[in-house]
């Protein structure tokens, strides 16, 4: 079985694919009225599919980090890709809350959507950056310094 076919990674799929699929729909349909009970559902799914792919990404670097797997190219582009396709729904959702906010109604998933479409789009732009930035060098330099010291197994299998 391929790494990306695991029921992690399909999992992971299915409410990106969601998210994706109901972005596309909503945008070829403008003058349909989208109440706010229907925007906090998708707000949700967006959410939870972000949650997904982090766990998903976490799972298969913790297993690489502790040896228990071999990396895979196959794996890190099939979760990429997944990442980048959260990436565009977030303009449907956005226009979705200002319509629904300018009408006057609350949201109760707004702040946690906003979080994850800050860390969607700051993964996006470093798998886009050939340079790491010197927050994330300084974090290797630690990395390999603590690997280097053996401390770095132990930490990862804590």
């Amino acid at each position: 079985m391929l790494l990306q076919d695991s029921l992690q990674m399909k999992i992971a799929r299915s409410p990106v694919k969601a998210f994706v699929d109901y972005s596309s729909q909503a945008g070829a349909e403008p003058e349909q009225v989208l109440d706010a009970l229907d925007c906090d559902a998708y707000l949700q799914l967006g959410i939870d599919a972000f949650d997904w792919l982090v766990r998903a990404d976490q799972q298969y670097r913790k297993l690489v980090f502790s040896d228990e797997l071999e990396s895979s190219p196959e794996f890190e582009a099939a979760l990429e890709v997944l990442f980048r396709s959260w990436v565009p729904p977030r303009v449907c959702a956005n226009r979705w809350i200002a319509d629904v906010e300018k009408r006057g109604h609350g949201l109760q998933n707004v702040a946690e959507f906003r979080k994850r479409e800050v860390d969607a789009l700051s993964i996006v732009r470093f798998l886009d950056s050939d340079e790491l930035t010197p927050a994330m060098q300084a974090l290797r330099d630690r990395a390999l310094a603590e690997f280097g010291n053996g401390e770095t197994a132990e930490f990862i299998l804590s």
